[in-house]
């Protein structure tokens, strides 16, 4: 009896043994497939992520994004959102792409910091020349590092005193710029940017209001849809001055002298002014405007452009100082320069 006893002490203590290794094992086989899932689900939310960043930079490559930009792309089992904003004050040309993908309740975020992989437009810059650049006065582009890159189309030589370029110096040869302080890169040789030319004929076909006046005192720009009110001036020679309100562009099928400062009606206006001639500032400003124009003179005592950009085929005088703050509206926005008619956004 003692023996039979035993033998079933024996047997329970063997079920029980065997019932807790059959457990353990069940457990450690249910935490091992949850953690796998665990790790596919972060694994398909971590490329979810990486995909919609390289997605919003190749939108913004092809202008089909303006930033700051937030998103929720539709991923098939994924809950995304990606938020891009432009990082060019910290690292020139840049935008900041933070994704966060969600998949069963497991979130990934990305952070990324891209390259804005846009095609060069002269208006990127505080001052495009599609000539060789010489300034024997200060030249001062942009502030706090940003909003004023130059692009010289030949030789830059910069001898003037307190010279100092937030952004980068491009030009397609050599560089002399003394004792200036350049706060981005200067690029020597660099690949040259095509400047774009104007056809008159293509502004007057669309043009909502035309004019012969010689000269414009300011405007009050209509609300249009998709396009920028334009105003055509058919004019050899025209005078402009004064406040423009909304957003619109004033086109010259002629010379333009800008007489008087051009100012901004309120801070949701913004005026380009463009001349299939020559353009001459005897005012000094100061100027809130995209100047774009042929050969270029500064006849006034000097040249501030507070927010815009000068694009010019020559300069024709740089002894008198320059100041240049870049207007980044075209630079952020896929729309901007097609709705101004900037040349190289349009036809």
């Amino acid at each position: 009896m003692r023996q039979r006893g035993s033998v079933m002490i024996f047997a329970i203590v063997l079920v029980t043994a065997m019932t807790s290794v059959i457990c353990a094992t069940v457990w450690l086989t249910s935490s091992l497939v949850k953690s796998e899932r665990v790790y596919e689900d972060q694994v398909r939310a971590r490329y979810a992520a990486e995909a919609i960043t390289e997605q919003a930079a190749q939108d913004y490559t092809n202008g089909t994004m303006t930033l700051p930009a937030t998103r929720t792309p539709a991923v098939t089992g994924v809950t995304s959102t990606v938020t891009a904003t432009d990082n060019s004050s910290n690292i020139p040309h840049t935008m900041s792409v933070t994704a966060t993908s969600t998949v069963h309740g497991h979130a990934v975020t990305v952070t990324k910091i891209v390259g804005l992989r846009k095609t060069p437009s002269p208006f990127y810059y505080a001052m495009f020349v599609n000539a060789g650049l010489t300034s024997s006065a200060a030249l001062v582009t942009g502030s706090s590092g940003i909003n004023g890159d130059v692009y010289s189309n030949g030789a830059i030589s910069l001898t003037g005193t307190g010279d100092t370029i937030n952004g980068d110096l491009e030009s397609t040869s050599t560089q002399s710029v003394g004792t200036s302080t350049i706060t981005g890169s200067t690029y020597a040789g660099a690949t040259a940017i095509t400047f774009p030319t104007v056809t008159s004929t293509n502004y007057s076909a669309v043009a909502n209001q035309t004019s012969n006046s010689g000269t414009l005192n300011g405007a009050t720009f209509s609300t249009t849809t998709g396009a920028y009110y334009l105003l055509y001036v058919n004019n050899a020679s025209v005078s402009i001055s004064g406040t423009f309100t909304g957003k619109g562009t004033v086109y010259v099928n002629g010379n333009v002298t800008i007489s008087g400062p051009i100012t901004l009606g309120n801070s949701s206006s913004r005026v380009a002014i463009i001349a299939s001639g020559t353009i001459t500032f005897s005012s000094a400003g100061p100027h809130s405007a995209y100047f774009y124009g042929g050969a270029c003179t500064i006849s006034a005592t000097s040249l501030t452009i507070t927010k815009g950009a000068l694009v010019v085929a020559s300069l024709a005088t740089t002894t008198k100082p320059i100041t240049i703050t870049n207007d980044t509206s075209v630079w952020l926005s896929s729309t901007e320069g097609t709705n101004h008619r900037l040349p190289g956004f349009f036809p």
